[in-house]
């Protein structure tokens, strides 16, 4: 899909910081995050929805997707990741995965802005152990 900006970012069209990719998969930090370190983690392959996503791919997801949440406790310090699927701004299916801390309500979905390369900082911490 040439009109998919999470497809332009699969094909290098548009820069992203990305913290994991294989074959079938790619993770980058979301520029516009809930927290620090959130990460959008979706398939190469254009789905509209994560339900149609196929079934061998979403059981390769569901172990990526607890891969990055180790390597985001691990390397950011927080307390737990939310896995947020949603795909209404992006017609593209893919998966939040946002560090998460008890002492922080993620239910109000504020944004939040990194630093003047804060970004890479992130992205280069989470890569080192995926």
């Amino acid at each position: 899909m040439n009109t998919c900006i999470f497809c332009k970012i699969i094909s290098r069209e548009i820069p992203a910081d990305i913290v994991y990719e294989d074959k079938n998969f790619l993770a980058f930090l979301d520029i516009n995050p809930t927290q620090k370190g959130h990460i959008l983690l979706m398939p190469k392959s254009h789905y509209r929805w994560v339900q149609d996503i196929p079934d061998d791919l979403t059981q390769e997801s569901a172990l990526l997707q607890k891969k990055i949440m180790n390597s985001l406790t691990a390397n950011i310090g927080c307390d737990y990741i939310l896995i947020a699927v949603e795909g209404l701004q992006v017609e593209h299916a893919h998966t939040h995965l946002i560090p998460s801390y008890f002492d922080k309500k993620n239910a109000d979905w504020h944004h939040v802005t990194y630093d003047p390369g804060e970004i890479a900082k992130y992205a280069s911490k989470i890569r080192s152990v995926l």
